[in-house]
């Protein structure tokens, strides 16, 4: 490709990444501005309760391109350590996890790669983590190309993640741009908090790199994080869900929302 297409093209993908920061930097300052309990409370009844209703046991990726899955951590789950893949499966069969996926360009992959030192191609690892778990679980295998992610291939669109505690998952796509698409850590697949906190901070570390947001990112215009607290479950209570983040609150590029989801 000659010089010249190369700096229209990347133009045109920096032109595309304003109007999605543009979009999430609304979102933020509505936050800001009203607080997250009357933005939530400002989505019809009907959306409202939908945005509390994902549980339709497809395991996915924490990125924001996979947002038709229900669950959600890093690469599925492949950053937790061999160790603690027992807990994992456990909690993935008390979920009611049916179907896990992969996806095309999953990060989680390349990280995995690294720490183990593997010889594979970061796809090959992704793919076969996900595989093995679905033939563990006896659940179906799921694949999300490019085309079917919620987001363009080439970067990051998000300065949003939800630290979500609630067994159903949430649909974001039901908050209408008020709530936006970000990534997402459902908390209670992981086998301890240190895995949630730290892939929180991966979420942050992704935003601010190269292929998200980057230097957008600031104290001002900082990263935001929603929790979503289940008041049936003390373990995954607001005030613990808020208090395992603390470390986190201290970066000044980080600011955290708490939100309870409804009893029904």
């Amino acid at each position: 490709m000659k010089e010249h297409e190369v700096t229209r093209e990347s133009s045109a993908i920096e032109n595309r990444r304003q109007g999605y920061w543009q979009e999430q930097t609304e979102a933020a300052h509505r936050l800001q501005d009203q607080g997250i309990a009357r933005v939530v409370s400002e989505l019809v009844p009907y959306t409202r309760r939908e945005f509390f209703r994902r549980a339709n046991g497809v395991l996915g990726c924490m990125d924001e391109g996979c947002e038709g899955c229900g669950f959600r951590l890093a690469g599925s789950g492949m950053l937790i350590a061999p160790e603690d893949q027992p807990a994992f499966l456990d909690k993935c069969r008390k979920m009611g996890v049916q179907k896990i996926t992969h996806h095309d360009g999953c990060g989680a992959a390349v990280v995995s790669k690294e720490r183990t030192k593997s010889d594979k191609p970061a796809p090959q690892l992704a793919q076969e983590f996900s595989d093995g778990v679905a033939e563990n679980l006896g659940a179906e295998k799921g694949h999300i190309s490019a085309v079917e992610m919620s987001r363009p291939y080439e970067f990051h669109i998000t300065r949003f993640a939800y630290y979500d505690g609630t067994s159903d998952g949430l649909n974001l796509k039901a908050a209408d741009g008020k709530l936006p698409n970000g990534f997402v850590l459902t908390r209670q697949l992981y086998p301890n908090a240190k895995y949630a906190i730290a892939e929180a901070q991966l979420a942050f570390e992704i935003a601010t790199g190269h292929h998200g947001f980057g230097h957008k990112i600031t104290e001002e215009e900082p990263f935001v994080i929603v929790v979503v607290a289940d008041p049936k479950n003390f373990e995954m209570s607001l005030d613990n869900l808020m208090s395992e983040l603390e470390p986190l609150s201290l970066n000044r590029k980080i600011k955290i929302y708490g939100l309870e989801a409804p009893v029904e």
